[in-house]
């Protein structure tokens, strides 16, 4: 099997070698989800596991770093099969010979849909299923890890001093279990003295997560109406909740349909105009000054408690994905080793096929460029030499141009559309510098009725988070085909300057030389990889699946009353309760738009190069000029296994002359001279 892999042609070997890369994906994949649901197929439920849990800040560090790894493989997933595509749409010199029979021509070197109703129907088969099966891999990929994030539902407790003395407990008869739980609390040290700044750097964060209740101390004689009860006020109700005790007590939860955070009684009483994740850095200035509920507060008690944040994994999304994967292996494996007539897949492999056995239907054309092909123009008239500067992009199709800048145009005003209306409905500080790649905050959360429990809203979410994947798959697709047509018609003008070996996907023979990425170089083909990769990984952390676990810690038992009396029983499958939504990335967003910015004014900046001999029709990627340029006028034995250079062939006393491939020696074309 090892001599049979390695006597293949290059184009075959480089196939197979992605169909390994395919496999070893699906075997990768395969052994996580097969660890995922059966090691920790305890944690599953309605389709969600838990593959680690601990702090917040390991949480994200290993999610970025999954994250990562996910968008190499899906990268290398998505330039195999675009590979694979490339040889399935490929024609074959019977398919092009049929073609120009019919005066059609055909897409050589590049990713084409041109070629698809001219060429085999299992080639097309395999081409629309490789395809396809692209779509759905790259919507659900990026989510079947995701990250949850732990928020503390927590009690916020004001009492006078006086309630902190053991003596005068016997003073409050009709004590309640909250602030009982509380005092006992602080007796038996489970509440933890904290000072000002420490508080409101740990309750100001829009999703705290390391503590519970806090008790507010305060030598303030007036903090109740009376000295017989005591308020809960709940954030989203306007119905304080009053109970016989001694203090003031405030519920702060995190509200799954409104997000609403919780470090607003923070700033409830502030003189300070703003938003209250703005104001907090004023605060934490002069900590000493901070008034909540405008009282006086002398000593801070705060419940420790450990972080919950999860690395969760969709069993569903799993399976389909690996499933995928192994579909894909198998379409690019069928692809290396397809039989049939070998596929014309460089201008190599076109110029050679069309010197070891000339085409008629493009006789006597030597001059005619793809641009008269594309109207239509099979006449076989002299034509005069017309030398003025080409620039590159004109071996790009017009249509092809257009659908790329506009493709990246469009999706450059819509990111700067939404991150301009999300910067619009955004309140306060809208900095950027104060959000991180793929980091959920309280202001870039997405509220638009997406938002909820269980799969059904995982699946729902994960598929919007991932339609941009999908946008960029395609932006991949037509920037690989019309940088190729680029570098191909590079390589096509050198030959009227020089002479060269043809670059080949068969194995080579004498000057001929083996092909680069097929017909793109390495030292363009792996840059696009790679930013290609960059792109994918930027916009997963640009939008993202927001996974919120809401948990009570033991000693606010009053919350339960609360819900219970609001909303009935928590449903959650972790934690107390749980919501999924999808969040976004200001950073993420700017950072997409800037390299792909980088990368279309790179492409632009390419296609408006000049050619460096300019003397050549610009064929592209045209089959019938490029069979145009290979008419030689006298036998050469094996041309094509020879250095070739493009020219004028024809005698002096031939009228009109003639230009073509060859190895012999050849004259640079006249300007103002009429070529056959």
């Amino acid at each position: 099997m090892k001599m049979k892999v390695f006597s293949l042609d290059p184009w075959r070997r480089a196939a197979c070698l992605f169909s390994v890369a395919a496999f070893s994906t699906f075997a990768a994949n395969l052994a996580f989800t097969l660890w995922a649901t059966r090691w920790q197929g305890e944690t599953v439920e309605d389709g969600i596991g838990v593959v680690f849990e601990g702090g917040c800040s390991d949480i994200k560090r290993l999610n970025t770093a999954v994250h990562v790894v996910i968008n190499i493989l899906s990268t290398v997933l998505l330039a195999g099969s675009n590979y694979c595509m490339q040889c399935a749409i490929a024609p074959t010199r019977s398919e092009i010979d049929r073609a120009h029979a019919g005066r059609k021509w055909l897409d050589i070197g590049v990713p084409s849909i041109r070629n698809l109703d001219r060429i085999k129907w299992e080639k097309k088969a395999l081409w629309l299923l490789l395809s396809l099966s692209s779509f759905p891999l790259h919507l659900l990929y990026n989510s079947v890890i995701f990250a949850s994030t732990s928020v503390n539902n927590y009690s916020v407790f004001l009492v006078k001093e006086r309630f902190m003395l053991e003596e005068n407990r016997a003073l409050f008869q009709n004590r309640t279990k909250p602030l009982d739980q509380m005092y006992e609390g602080f007796k038996n040290g489970v509440l933890k003295p904290i000072d000002a700044s420490e508080c409101l750097r740990t309750y100001g964060t829009p999703f705290q997560s390391s503590r519970g209740s806090l008790l507010l101390v305060t030598a303030d004689p007036d903090i109740t109406r009376n000295d017989t009860s005591y308020t809960m006020e709940y954030p989203s109700d306007t119905t304080p909740y009053n109970f016989p005790n001694e203090g003031t007590v405030e519920v702060y939860l995190m509200e799954p349909y409104r997000l609403r955070p919780p470090s607003t009684w923070i700033c409830a009483y502030v003189q300070i105009e703003g938003a209250c994740d703005d104001i907090m850095p004023k605060l934490l200035e002069a900590p000493q000054d901070w008034k909540p509920y405008n009282k006086t507060v002398t000593q801070f008690y705060s419940q420790e408690t450990e972080e919950h944040c999860r690395l969760l994994f969709s069993a569903t999304i799993c399976w389909v994905v690996t499933g995928l994967n192994l579909f894909k292996g198998i379409l690019m494996l069928f692809a290396a080793f397809r039989g049939g007539e070998s596929p014309i897949l460089t201008i190599g492999d076109a110029v050679a096929s069309f010197l070891e056995t000339p085409d008629n239907f493009t006789k006597a054309m030597s001059l005619k460029p793809k641009k008269a092909f594309t109207m239509n123009d099979w006449s076989q008239a002299p034509r005069q030499l017309h030398v003025q500067p080409q620039r590159k992009f004109t071996a790009g199709s017009r249509s092809r141009w257009t659908t790329c800048t506009l493709l990246y145009l469009v999706s450059v005003v819509i990111c700067l559309s939404l991150l301009l209306r999300g910067f619009v409905i955004m309140e306060g500080n809208k900095s950027i510098a104060q959000f991180g790649l793929g980091v959920m905050h309280s202001k870039t959360v997405l509220n638009i009725g997406l938002t909820g429990q269980g799969s059904k809203y995982l699946l729902v979410n994960a598929l919007l988070a991932n339609t941009p994947q999908v946008i960029m798959s395609l932006l991949y697709f037509n920037y690989n085909a019309l940088y190729t047509s680029l570098c191909m018609a590079t390589e096509w003008d050198r030959f009227g300057g020089e002479y060269k070996g043809l670059r080949v996907s068969s194995t080579s023979r004498g000057a001929q030389r083996g092909t680069y990425f097929l017909q793109l170089p390495y030292r363009y083909s792996l840059p696009l990889l790679f930013f290609s990769g960059a792109l994918h990984w930027l916009i997963s952390q640009s939008i993202f699946l927001v996974n919120l676990e809401m948990y009570e810690p033991s000693s606010a038992n009053i919350l339960s009353r609360v819900r219970a009396a609001d909303r009935g029983p928590t449903v959650s499958y972790m934690g107390e309760s749980n919501l999924t939504t999808c969040g976004w990335s200001p950073l993420g967003t700017v950072c997409t738009v800037v390299v792909a910015l980088v990368m279309i004014a790179f492409l632009l900046a390419s296609g408006w190069r000049r050619f460096k001999n300019g003397i050549m029709p610009v064929a592209g990627s045209c089959s019938a000029a490029i069979s145009a340029a290979c008419h030689p006028d006298t036998d050469e034995a094996e041309a094509w296994e020879k250095p070739l250079r493009w020219g004028v062939v024809a005698e002096p006393c031939d009228e009109p002359r003639h230009c073509s491939f060859s190895s012999l020696p050849v004259e640079t074309p006249t300007k103002g001279q009429w070529y056959a």
